[in-house]
């Protein structure tokens, strides 16, 4: 079985995801400005930890079901490459642009 799979991928992916709904939750002045609403900051720890299980759930589904999520993620990321190019955040623009390019390839591919 090769090691790099599209069950590997979406379980990485995960990773990032689920951190930053655990820090946002147990940290949240580490990752926000003063003054944001807790509101506000639950609200994205909680999408963060939800869709970080989806992924996990999703690495454990059939492989047409996983390539259909993996293509279903890039025009979303294509979204969040835009919005964090127009923000300055540089480094979510590589992560965002190359997991799309990833997603793509490994749906295609694998």
């Amino acid at each position: 079985m090769p090691i790099l799979t599209t069950s590997t991928l979406l379980y990485v992916q995960s990773i990032p995801i689920l951190l930053n709904g655990i820090v946002t939750l147990v940290s949240p002045e580490t990752v926000a400005v003063p003054g944001t609403p807790k509101v506000a900051l639950h609200l994205i720890s909680i999408l963060s930890l939800s869709l970080g299980i989806g992924y996990i759930v999703a690495a454990q589904a059939p492989a047409a079901t996983r390539r259909k999520f993996m293509l279903a993620s890039v025009p979303l990321r294509g979204l969040a490459v835009s919005l964090f190019w127009a923000d300055g955040e540089i480094g979510t623009v590589i992560w965002e642009g190359s997991m799309a390019v990833v997603n793509t390839a490994a749906a295609l591919l694998l």
